[in-house]
């Protein structure tokens, strides 16, 4: 789509002020990426790109409340630019669900702007795909951004997610797959391929590995950090029936507290028979009864513990 004249002024005016706070920008000096647009405004006050910068930059700096009133008010001066629209969409959704008819609009407005804008399509699948629940139309907008440009790993990333939550998991693979293989240092890829290969394929050495890629990429993600530390987990021997366990639990639901109750009545059923009516079954009752004591109290044990080594350093 053509950029209007107001946005090509505008960006004229601002001179190389504009490529050093993109550049701030690039090398995540947000403060100074706003500070520089700032110092425009004070002699263009109707500058919209100023405005549009700054917008992204606390979107960046996840300062949802300023990003909104720099977009709108780019918006205010200048409607026409599509990629406004698009930022000021996924903004609004996420500060809230009072906000996502509002994001809906704002992201389709963007769209009926440039019907070709990869990013676009690509912000209103994740959009559809994070909020409405709706995979259907989110693979359909994620297709269509990857038409236009196949090489970008975030539409292979979303993409893998919506296969993922459709339950597709070998699709999902291949995504995640074809991401790292055009980026093959990213964190939030490796974290995600990590993520499927432990809960969905249950291959939790090879989760690790990607799990310890993304948290030395991001060392202070707290979800690289939990994902990294429950995989190193499972690596361990005497971890193991405890992870298994928790993947029962969660896959039985609400039949697993039907289960573990039945047993409970009928180690605390023989028992009362052993000791008024059976002496014979003493023994049984007895071994039934201090295993049900050992096996809680690992499971309600295990996973403190673990956690203990892990901060102290005694897992390696």
């Amino acid at each position: 789509m053509p950029v209007s004249q107001k946005v090509l002024r505008d960006t004229r005016a601002m001179g190389d002020d504009h490529k050093r706070a993109n550049y701030a920008i690039q090398v995540r000096r947000y403060d100074l990426a706003i500070e520089i647009m700032q110092r425009v405004l004070s002699s263009q006050p109707e500058n919209s790109v100023a405005f549009f910068v700054i917008g992204r930059a606390y979107t960046l700096k996840k300062d949802r409340i300023r990003a909104e009133e720099a977009l709108r008010e780019s918006l205010r001066l200048d409607a026409s630019a599509y990629y406004v629209h698009m930022l000021y969409g996924s903004v609004l959704s996420e500060m809230g669900s009072e906000h996502h008819a509002r994001a809906e609009e704002e992201l389709l407005t963007a769209l009926s702007l440039d019907p070709s804008s990869p990013n676009a399509h690509h912000a209103y699948a994740g959009f559809l795909f994070n909020h409405k629940k709706d995979t259907a139309q989110a693979k359909v907008h994620c297709y269509e951004a990857l038409k236009h440009k196949p090489s970008d790993v975030s539409y292979h990333w979303l993409l893998g997610h919506i296969f993922q939550k459709e339950g597709s998991i070998e699709q999902a693979e291949q995504q995640f797959l074809h991401a790292l293989s055009l980026d093959p240092e990213n964190a939030v890829i490796h974290n995600s391929y990590g993520a499927l290969l432990f809960n969905q394929k249950q291959r939790p050495k090879e989760a690790f590995e990607h799990f310890k890629i993304a948290i030395l990429q991001a060392p202070d993600s707290p979800e690289y950090r939990r994902n990294f530390l429950l995989a190193l987990k499972t690596k361990q021997k005497f971890y193991w029936l405890y992870w298994h366990h928790a993947l029962l639990r969660k896959k039985l639901g609400r039949f697993y507290l039907l289960i573990r109750l039945t047993l409970l009545i009928t180690v605390y059923v023989c028992w009362v028979m052993s000791h008024n009516f059976i002496p014979a079954l003493l023994p049984v009752a007895n071994v039934l009864f201090w295993s049900m004591i050992l096996v809680s109290a690992y499971f309600f044990l295990a996973n403190p513990l673990f956690n203990l080594f892990f901060k102290r350093g005694w897992l390696k």
